[in-house]
């Protein structure tokens, strides 16, 4: 009995100082993107096309009102972003009396109410008031619906889903997990092709789907699954287990020859299967091949990797544990871009 906990010890000291060289090359590797840039292509996209839109459909008048309301909401969503949220619903009140809608048309109406309720859904997701930010979202996906098939916005199919994503952002942060991880699921499995609809009022056309460009469908699939790593991370697996039957019910993680859409969120995807189902040796070498792939476009997936790492590491509570600990204890107070929500785990 003795050698055998000797070698078992022996074993996953050894998984672990493997795991951690295969760290240390993975931080080294090049970082071409930040969190923050990651997606903006996606919005970029979805502003450019619709910028063009407006431009061929609405009156010089229009387009004026329209782009100085626009102005006024994005300083008040900025003023949020840095945290001051009186003054943001100073300057929101500001954007809601400042519209007049005997000014511009029916179309014009709907262009602002849609952009108006999903700024609104931002301040409540700051406020913490969830509830009525899946009721903006909600409105904002109806009216962008209505803007596609009555006025022709085909681009908004794309700013339905970042919607969608949003809403799994503010769940995941308000820490209702299993509701964060239903809807994500529903939008990563709708994203794959398997499912037909997603659990709002509107029609979801999966052919639309394939009228998007391939980037949109990437970054939306990887933005989604990072929020379920982020809230997810760090997390006793055996405590979690019925809310990871959520993503695994819905979501093809089998391998085959068929093109992968987002090969980052699937390897993160994969990797937390074998946290959940594969022997823990396995599963620590699976880890560990993660972390050696580095940071990549994706940062948010390896640094919620790492905090897998670190907190296997403390369970198994061996010699090697503490330089593990330590290490990227070290590591991360250089990291701007490590996720403050992800500090306490560190600490545990």
């Amino acid at each position: 009995m003795v050698n055998l906990l000797k070698s078992h010890t022996q074993l996953y000291n050894q998984l672990l100082h493997d795991a951690l060289a295969n760290y240390e090359l993975g931080k080294l590797k090049h970082l071409p993107i930040t969190p923050e840039q990651y997606g903006q292509d996606v919005n970029q996209l979805i502003g450019y096309e619709l910028f063009n839109i407006i431009e061929s459909r609405l009156s010089r008048k229009e387009q004026f009102l329209l782009n100085r309301i626009n102005k006024a909401r994005f300083q008040a969503l900025n003023t949020a972003r840095q945290g001051d949220l009186f003054a943001a619903e100073e300057l929101m009140k500001t954007v809601r009396t400042s519209w007049d809608i005997n000014q511009v048309s029916s179309e014009v109406n709907l262009l602002y109410k849609s952009f108006q309720a999903a700024a609104e859904a931002y301040l409540d997701y700051r406020r913490g008031n969830f509830e009525q930010a899946w009721s903006n979202i909600t409105e904002a996906i109806i009216i962008d619906a209505m803007l596609e098939t009555e006025f022709g916005y085909k681009i908004l199919f794309a700013h339905r889903l970042h919607l969608v994503q949003n809403l799994v952002r503010s769940e995941a942060r308000g820490q209702r997990l299993e509701k964060a991880l239903q809807l994500g699921s529903q939008l990563l499995s709708y994203l794959q092709g398997k499912s037909e609809n997603l659990p709002f009022p509107v029609a979801w056309d999966v052919d639309t789907i394939a009228t998007l460009p391939p980037e949109v469908i990437s970054i939306t699939f990887t933005l989604v699954t990072t929020e379920i790593a982020l809230a997810l991370a760090g997390k006793n697996h055996q405590a979690v287990q019925e809310l990871w039957k959520i993503i695994v019910n819905r979501i093809d993680l089998t391998v085959d020859d068929r093109p992968i859409i987002a090969p980052s969120a699937y390897g993160w995807l994969r990797m937390k299967q074998a946290l959940f189902n594969d022997s823990l040796s396995s599963a620590i070498e699976v880890l560990s091949e993660f972390l050696r792939a580095g940071r990549g476009k994706t940062p948010l997936l390896w640094y919620a990797a790492v905090i897998d790492f670190v907190a296997i590491s403390n369970e198994l509570n061996l010699p090697a544990s503490a330089t593990v600990k330590q290490q990227i204890s070290n590591d991360a107070v250089h990291w701007q871009d490590f996720p403050k929500l992800l500090l306490p785990l560190l600490n545990n």
